[in-house]
């Protein structure tokens, strides 16, 4: 067997194969005598049909099995001897086999592309600065303090802000009912701006039992481009209203919210979850800042098929999303054929930073040790409040990605230890 490998770019090779002819005949030979031994061929014992028997019933069939066999056998070898690492399937190209004849193939495929590393210490970045301002907190405490009010049903005024509505209603736009815009006891907290801009204001003031028409606008970015930037008219009936009365902003309060002796403690609490909320928030903007600065010093070609199979993966994952809100078929395809160009921006995006940091962890060292390991499911346990061996079983069958996880954290690590950060 002879081969050679093509480069038609960094990441694009091409594996020419020549198979002797005698090496092919020794190899259809044996076939056929493995194949005596089983066939059954009518007026013949077993193992006892003459080869140009075989050959009409089963020649075809034999000569496919065996170059199969060696061309994978080529592929296999040329890619180890070559040190390649493919990332996809390889194309074929070559002419029908002919007997008596040496025969010549070829292979193409793509290949992680071999990169060194450069300029991937003392890179300037800036890392946003991490304040907790008292209104957060006190937005966050009210928002703790509404999850204990209890609703009361409202008699002799109409709604207002802040409200827990139940009604009836049904969109209208340029006098055609809205696709999936009609539902029964649906329920809204005025304010919440959970529906369309204009919906919940134009409710605002309507009575238990009223019925009218609320106009609203679609925004101009809407999901649905048959909607997006139109006015809409709803009619509304209202069967319900209840405010909702929250309890007293005190030190009761903060021990019906947990493990808290005071307001005070949990103003405490509070801002210390947002501040390390914001600190991991500022980390990941960093990383990514950091990793988009290295990339620029390092321009390198992404395999197709690597940004495609991360494409078809985040398509899958937008499909789940969309059908979990019951958005139809034809409307789910249209949002991801506009989604198109974006998701393969952030595709390839994704694979060339894997790639970079990939590079860098093999050209300083850095791997993910057993300790490592440990010392991860101690962390999440003592967090979880949960056993360690627990957690260990909760990751049995997701060591490779928990592996994977790792290590991108100790390469970011690395790099953030190495870079200038103001």
């Amino acid at each position: 067997m002879k081969f050679d490998v093509e480069e038609l770019s960094s990441i694009k090779k091409k594996i020419n194969v020549v198979l002797p002819k005698e090496m092919l005949k020794e190899k259809i030979d044996k076939a056929y005598k493995k194949l005596a031994k089983t066939a059954k061929i009518k007026g013949f014992r077993p193992g006892k049909a003459p080869r140009s028997v075989l050959e009409k019933s089963y020649g075809g069939q034999v000569v496919e099995e065996v170059m199969n066999e060696v061309i994978q056998e080529g592929y296999s070898k040329a890619v180890e001897e070559n040190g390649l690492q493919p990332v996809s399937y390889p194309h074929f190209g070559g002419e029908p086999y002919k007997e008596g004849e040496d025969y010549s193939f070829s292979l193409s495929l793509e290949v992680r592309p071999e990169i060194e590393p450069k300029d991937y210490k003392g890179v300037k970045i800036t890392r946003e600065k991490v304040e907790v301002a008292g209104d957060e907190v006190s937005a966050q405490l009210e928002q703790m303090r509404k999850s204990l009010g209890t609703r009361k049903p409202v008699e002799g005024r109409g709604i207002e802000k802040g409200d827990s509505v139940t009604f009836d209603f049904e969109g209208f736009v340029e006098g055609k009912a809205v696709d999936r815009g009609k539902a029964e006891n649906a329920t809204l907290e005025i304010g919440s701006g959970q529906f369309i801009p204009g919906f919940e204001d134009g409710m605002i003031g309507m009575n238990k039992g009223d019925s009218g028409d609320v106009k609203a606008n679609f925004p101009k970015d809407y999901h649905s481009k048959e909607l997006a930037g139109k006015e809409a008219v709803f009619k509304v009936e209202i069967k319900e209203i209840n405010a909702t009365e929250l309890p007293a902003l005190d030190d009761d309060l903060a021990k019906d919210l947990g493990d808290y002796k005071s307001l005070d403690e949990l103003k405490e609490r509070i801002s210390t979850d947002l501040r390390a909320q914001k600190e991991e928030a500022s980390t990941r903007k960093a990383q990514s800042d950091l990793v988009d600065a290295i990339l620029e010093k390092n321009p390198f070609d992404v395999p197709d098929a690597m940004v495609q199979r991360r494409v078809d993966a985040k398509i899958e994952e937008v499909k789940k999303q969309m059908t979990q809100v019951n958005m139809p078929e034809k409307e789910i395809a249209t949002q991801i054929a506009a989604m198109g160009d974006e998701l393969r921006q952030e595709a390839e995006k994704g694979v060339r930073g894997g790639i970079l940091l990939e590079s860098v962890a093999e050209k300083e060292g850095i791997k993910v040790a057993e300790e490592d390991i440990e010392a991860h499911f101690a962390e999440m346990a003592a967090k979880s409040g949960r056993d360690i061996e627990e957690m260990k079983k909760y990751y049995e069958g997701h060591m490779e990605y928990l592996v994977g996880t790792l290590m991108d954290k100790k390469i970011l690590d690395f790099l953030m230890s190495q870079a200038k950060i103001s």
